[in-house]
C-alpha cells in the first residue's frame, strides 16, 4: 500500500503543514512589518475598510499586521518541531493542522482589527 517514506510523511502531516506554512508567514510579516507599502493600496498590504480610511491607520495596521505574522510564523514552526515526536492517524491530523493553520491565520486580522479600532476609534 504505502512505501515506508510516504507512510512517514503521512505520519507527519500535522507537523508538516504547521512548519510549511510558519515558514511561509515569517517572511510574509517580516516583508510587510520591514518594507511596508507607503501609500494606500488596492493590490498590496493588509487591507480592510477600517485599515483603508486614512493614511495614519493604514501606516499602523501594515506595521502591526506583519509583527503579528511573524510571531504568528513562528509559533506555528514552534508547533510543528514540537509535535514532531507524535504521530496521530491521517484524517485526525489533517483536520487538527486545518483547524490549527486557520486559527494562526485569522489571529493577526483580530489583534490588528482590535488595535486598530482601539488607536483610531469608530468614526474615523
Amino acid at each position: 500500500m504505502f512505501t515506508t517514506n510516504t507512510m512517514n510523511i503521512a505520519q507527519h502531516l500535522f507537523s508538516l503543514t504547521l512548519g510549511l506554512t510558519g515558514l511561509l508567514y515569517i517572511p510574509g510579516g517580516l516583508w510587510l512589518w520591514k518594507k511596508p507599502p507607503a501609500k494606500i493600496s488596492r493590490i498590496y498590504g493588509y487591507r480592510t475598510p477600517r485599515s483603508m480610511k486614512s493614511q495614519a491607520a493604514w501606516d499602523f495596521a501594515q506595521v502591526y499586521a506583519g509583527k503579528a505574522l511573524c510571531c504568528c510564523g513562528i509559533a506555528l514552526t514552534c508547533l510543528a518541531l514540537l509535535s514532531l515526536p507524535f504521530t496521530l492517524a491521517q484524517d485526525i491530523s489533517t483536520t487538527i493542522a486545518v483547524l490549527v493553520v486557520l486559527v494562526f491565520t485569522a489571529l493577526p486580522v483580530y489583534l490588528t482589527e482590535r488595535n486598530l479600532k482601539l488607536r483610531f476609534g469608530q468614526q474615523q
